[in-house]
């Protein structure tokens, strides 16, 4: 018996809050003010070697894992098929009309943490990553699917559909407003620095097991921050990428004030050194952590409120300094869904 499938690195609608599904709209939200976030070769990249697909019961039990027998490109994406047993259903899935889970986890086991069994079951809650030696992002996606049946007998091929992936990544984003820019101004290379931020995270997301697909997976459901190891401070190993108008940088869950380091409560922060040419000399300007880039609301000034937020998966955290006061940043923030431009990047 064979399945087909799609894979998506997608979510449709930009959100923000804890509240919502991924991709959900809120009515509050005018989604024209989100600017589109697309996912380069890096961010939508599957590496085809480094590939699981699991099957399990409505109920989570696992059931098996099932070989890729193809993988094709069509005007669609990228196509795979697996195979089972046509002895799958005896045991494997009571219900009538059968129903069953399949499990997607992309660049997970290759270079990462192992994964370990109990058993033949894999140990998919301890299966983690170490931000450090990533070259691919850790993805994970599920989709419940009923069988369907040519005449009372079980079709020989069931056809899935697509299987949107969550990234295990966030990624956080700094820019200059272009006004910035204009009068001169440019970060310091090598100045950005992310403090109590975790370097390592878990492949998949908490409640992974109960939903029946991505996309019914809320925001506060799939939070699930690594405990393992201090938190990373003073750091800027996690690999900040760009120039000197704005820096990006991919970053595993993170609760905001994790008080597990040293006993004491710890603010999410950056921070950031600009300069500017002013003849022969160069003005710089130091924020430090605690007049730099906090991760909060920010009222319409500019200013940071006391509503602070997590760094939670598959979404952008995008900082852009509007101005200068004093010795004060004025900051604009966006938390967002980090949406798919294009198609998945497939490495053969």
């Amino acid at each position: 018996m064979m399945i087909t499938f799609t894979l998506d690195v997608q979510s449709p609608t930009p959100t923000k809050g804890d509240d919502h599904t991924w991709g959900d709209n809120d009515d509050d939200i005018d989604d024209n003010d989100y600017p589109e976030i697309i996912g380069d070769s890096f961010e939508n990249r599957i590496d085809v070697s480094d590939l699981m697909i699991a099957a399990y019961r409505s109920d989570g039990t696992f059931i098996r894992e099932l070989p890729i027998i193809s993988i094709t490109e069509d005007s669609d994406g990228i196509r795979f098929l697996c195979a089972f047993e046509d002895d799958f259903f005896k045991d494997a899935v009571p219900e009538a009309p059968p129903v069953c889970k399949f499990m997607v986890l992309a660049n997970c086991i290759d270079g990462n943490y192992s994964l370990s069994y109990n058993g033949d079951i894999p140990n998919m809650d301890g299966l983690m990553f170490s931000a450090s030696s990533l070259t691919r992002i850790p993805m994970w996606g599920i989709k419940a699917h009923t069988f369907t049946f040519d005449g009372d007998k079980i079709s020989k091929t069931q056809e899935i559909g697509s299987i949107p992936v969550l990234r295990a990544l966030s990624k956080v984003g700094v820019k200059l407003s272009d006004e910035l820019k204009a009068e001169g101004f440019r970060i310091r290379a090598g100045s950005l620095k992310l403090n109590y931020a975790r370097a390592s995270g878990y492949c998949v997301p908490s409640q992974w097991a109960y939903v029946s697909s991505t996309s019914t997976l809320k925001h506060d459901q799939a939070f699930r921050p690594s405990t393992v190891g201090a938190l990373n401070t003073d750091i800027n190993a996690l690999g900040w990428s760009g120039d000197e108008t704005g820096y990006y940088i991919y970053v595993p869950e993170t609760e905001n004030g994790d008080a597990s380091y040293q006993g004491d409560p710890h603010e999410l922060s950056i921070s950031i050194t600009l300069e500017k040419e002013d003849g022969d000399q160069i003005i710089t300007k130091d924020f430090p952590y605690e007049k730099g880039i906090l991760f909060r609301n920010y009222d319409y000034s500019g200013r940071p409120t006391e509503e602070s937020f997590n760094i939670v998966r598959n979404h952008f955290y995008d900082f852009t300094i509007a101005a200068l006061e004093k010795t004060e940043l004025v900051l604009e923030v966006r938390v967002e869904e980090w949406e798919f431009g294009g198609k998945v990047h497939i490495v053969m």
